[in-house]
């Protein structure tokens, strides 16, 4: 009998206790996630609909993609999931691309505004965006040259510190190599802070990791009108939609697996605006009056948005023409019909491969996505090992915990 339908005194809390369990592996496989890459290829079949090929002129008939905020470094698990897809690459029929959210709130998660450093037995932080910007999403962000300048000087002096006492050769190597990244840096003097963190990233993984994954942002989905049907299709059912996901998340409740969501309120909407005046990032929320529903909300600096979705029939038309708007987490679920396969981690592994699959299966009728789960590299056993691909280049390391081997990076073997 499978551990979560027993009176089990440890309790599963993650994906990496199924993982770890031959039982939650099998289940996790009756759900269409699997470890094995053969087995997930097998998988595969041609999207429902050929939007996205036709869109990016794909090359081959099967998209494959993984997804994360535009860091302005790249982790261990980033480039787990980025040798999957370069792996997919000779595959035949498959087309793998990296989707990178550039619409997230900056907020929520450190790396898409400072970068780290080892030092002294801490990790010391390095900001280049001030934290009043937290609210707004990349995108929206202004480049302030002055605060990236102050911040490739704090990340020269920690790298010096970490260098003295080496060998003449090495230290020369690593100030060549801060040149060379403190160039890609102030090569953005405007623009957003998206374009800037995309662009040191795409240097980290060509210079260093040797990797060059088809790079999609979230905003040129939006742009391209990609998505809205899908998102309209998921408001018309929004009810529905609100059932099945808190029965889901109750589900593996019981089961003691963590979901890693909170169910969804009664005015819940997948949608996010920000504001015309201050960029803040707003979440919309559901308003019914008679027929009508309405999509609201109000600014810190005191704007109110009400947005018409309409009544028998909803769209978000007047969002989309009104300024920028974004989905929420919702967003893999909007890509279901123009892909043909994801590749996971832990939270997305058990949101998407769980939650959303009871969403997509009983309220749209539609099958999820064959899901691939890349399995986390380990460096336990590595006493330089640091989780940022920023801290491998410029301290020019090729260990294993980083994947590599003779400086390029490798995968796993098929058979996982």
């Amino acid at each position: 009998m499978p551990p979560w339908e027993t009176d089990a005194l440890m309790p599963i809390q993650d994906l990496n206790d199924l993982l770890a369990s031959p039982d939650g592996v099998q289940f996790l496989e009756s759900q269409d996630i699997v470890l094995d890459q053969n087995n997930f290829v097998k998988r595969l079949t041609a999207p429902a609909q050929a939007g996205f090929i036709e869109a990016y002129g794909a090359t081959h008939p099967k998209p494959v993609y993984a997804l994360q905020q535009v860091y302005i470094d790249c982790t261990r698990s980033m480039l787990d999931r980025m040798l999957l897809l370069e792996w997919l690459e000779q595959q035949e029929d498959c087309f793998p691309f990296f989707l990178w959210i550039d619409t997230d709130l900056a907020g929520t998660d450190a790396l898409m505004q400072r970068f780290f450093w080892p030092l002294f037995g801490k990790r010391a932080s390095v900001r280049f965006s001030a934290g009043s910007n937290d609210p707004l999403e990349l995108r929206s962000i202004p480049i302030d040259p002055s605060r990236v300048e102050q911040a490739l000087e704090k990340l020269n002096t920690y790298l010096s510190q970490s260098i003295t006492g080496r060998k003449k050769v090495t230290r020369a190597r690593a100030k060549e190599r801060y040149e060379q990244l403190k160039a890609v840096f102030l090569q953005h003097k405007s623009g957003v802070l998206s374009e800037l963190n995309h662009s040191v990233t795409y240097f980290l993984l060509n210079h260093h990791a040797g990797l060059n994954p088809f790079s999609v942002l979230v905003s040129d989905l939006l742009d391209r009108d990609l998505i809205t049907a899908e998102v309209n299709l998921y408001l018309n059912h929004i009810d529905d939609v609100i059932t099945v996901f808190n029965h889901a998340v109750q589900t593996l409740h019981e089961r003691d697996i963590d979901p890693k969501v909170r169910p969804l309120a009664e005015d819940y909407l997948p949608l996010n605006f920000s504001c015309l005046d201050c960029s803040r990032r707003l979440r919309l929320r559901r308003e019914v009056q008679d027929q009508d529903v309405f999509a609201v909300a109000t600014c810190r600096c005191q704007n109110q948005y009400r947005f018409h979705l309409g009544n028998h029939r909803l769209s978000i038309d007047e969002i989309v023409e009104a300024g920028p708007w974004s989905p929420d987490v919702s967003l893999t679920l909007f890509m279901k019909d123009f892909v043909s396969g994801y590749i996971g981690g832990g939270s997305s592994g058990i949101y998407y491969g769980l939650v959303m699959k009871d969403v997509l299966e009983k309220v749209l009728q539609k099958r999820r996505v064959p899901i691939l789960l890349a399995r986390p590299t380990r460096a336990d056993d590595d006493p330089e090992a640091f989780d940022s691909l920023l801290y491998s280049y410029l301290m020019n390391h090729t260990g294993k915990h980083l994947g590599q081997t003779s400086g390029h990076f490798s995968v796993c073997s098929p058979s996982g």
